[in-house]
C-alpha cells in the first residue's frame, strides 16, 4: 500500500455496513460449549506495524489526534505513578474523539490490507505510535524499538510471517514505564 486515500473514512464506513465488513470485524466466535469466546488473534507483522505507524505520522489529522492522545496518556501515567486518588485523575478527560481516530484508521488498514483485524492490536498500535512520538523508543525503525517490541508485545506483533498468535489473556501494558 503506497499511499492512504482521502476517503478512508467513507471506505471504512461503507464496508462495516456489509456482512462482509461485520463478519471481518466481529472478534467473538461461539465455542463448541455455546459459550462465546475471542477468535484466534492474528498476528500483525512488524512491516506492517511500521506502514501504520508511517501512516500515522504522514497525516496531519491522524497526526494531531496521535499528538492528543499520547499527551493524555503521558498525564495519566505520571498521575498514576505518584499513586493518584481519583481526584488527581479528574481532571483529566479521554481525548475519545482521538482515540476513536486512531482506531478506526487501524480498522481501514487492515480491511485494505487484508491483514486481519483484532481488537486487542488497536492498542497496541496506539502504544507503539505513542512510543514513538513520545521518543520513549527512538523511532519504530531502531533495534531498541524491534527489542522493546519483541519483549513487550510477543503475542501481538509478528517477525515470522504468517505467524498466528496463541489466545491470548488481556494484558496489563504500561504506555510509559517508570
Amino acid at each position: 500500500m503506497n499511499e492512504v486515500p482521502e476517503n478512508w473514512r467513507e471506505e471504512l464506513v461503507t464496508f462495516s455496513d456489509t456482512d462482509e465488513g461485520k463478519e471481518f470485524f466481529n472478534t467473538s466466535i461461539r465455542r463448541p460449549d455455546g459459550n462465546l469466546g475471542m477468535k484466534p488473534i492474528p498476528m500483525i507483522e512488524y512491516d506492517k506495524i511500521v506502514e501504520i505507524i508511517e501512516f500515522i505520522f504522514a497525516d496531519d489529522k491522524l497526526y494531531s489526534a496521535l499528538e492528543e492522545y499520547c499527551i493524555y496518556q503521558k498525564q495519566v501515567e505520571e498521575a498514576d505513578h505518584v499513586h493518584a486518588t481519583d481526584a488527581d485523575f479528574a481532571h483529566l478527560e479521554m481525548p475519545v474523539e482521538a482515540r476513536d481516530e486512531i482506531f478506526d484508521f487501524y480498522k481501514w488498514y487492515a480491511m485494505a490490507s487484508q491483514t486481519g483485524y483484532g481488537s486487542r492490536q488497536t492498542s497496541v498500535i496506539l502504544q507503539l505510535a505513542c512510543h514513538t512520538f513520545m521518543k520513549t523508543i527512538p523511532n519504530i525503525h531502531s533495534i531498541e524499538a524491534i527489542e522493546f517490541i519483541k519483549s513487550t508485545y510477543p503475542k501481538f506483533i509478528s517477525f515470522n510471517p504468517g505467524e498466528t498468535a496463541p489466545c491470548a489473556k488481556q494484558l496489563s501494558l504500561s504506555m510509559f514505564p517508570s
